[in-house]
């Protein structure tokens, strides 16, 4: 089972395009919802990067929870907007994904240098 919303020390921001509220579907959660449809949306996006980019179908009650809204309000951003896929167990952001991913490859390269240089000071200093 995963935990909601788990703060990862070393990851602690995420990028997203600042126009994104141009975005027709966003524009289209902000007609219907208001702008509490927008900071639920961009609540449920932090908690995706904090999880790997999945949240359980199962826990929603508990994501409503700790979000303090209805249950149904997130169940509505999730099938109604196309902002998120699914499977059969949980939910997903294609976009957050891909971010991760790149996150992931940035972060193999990093260590990879790291690996790299140490070894080659420790030729040095022997």
């Amino acid at each position: 089972m995963r935990r909601r919303c788990k703060i990862k020390k070393l990851k602690n921001y995420f990028s997203h395009d600042f126009n994104a509220r141009n975005d027709i579907k966003l524009k289209k959660v902000n007609m219907d919802l208001g702008m509490k449809g927008i900071g639920l949306y961009w609540c449920i996006i932090e908690c995706l990067y904090e999880n790997n980019g999945y949240l359980d179908l199962d826990q929603i009650d508990l994501l409503a929870f700790e979000l303090r809204v209805e249950k149904k309000s997130i169940e509505d951003l999730i099938d109604n907007y196309d902002l998120f896929k699914k499977n059969k167990k949980s939910f997903f952001s294609k976009s957050v994904l891909q971010r991760l991913e790149k996150i992931n490859e940035i972060s193999k390269k990093n260590k990879e240098n790291i690996e790299k240089r140490w070894k080659k000071n420790k030729k040095t200093s022997e």
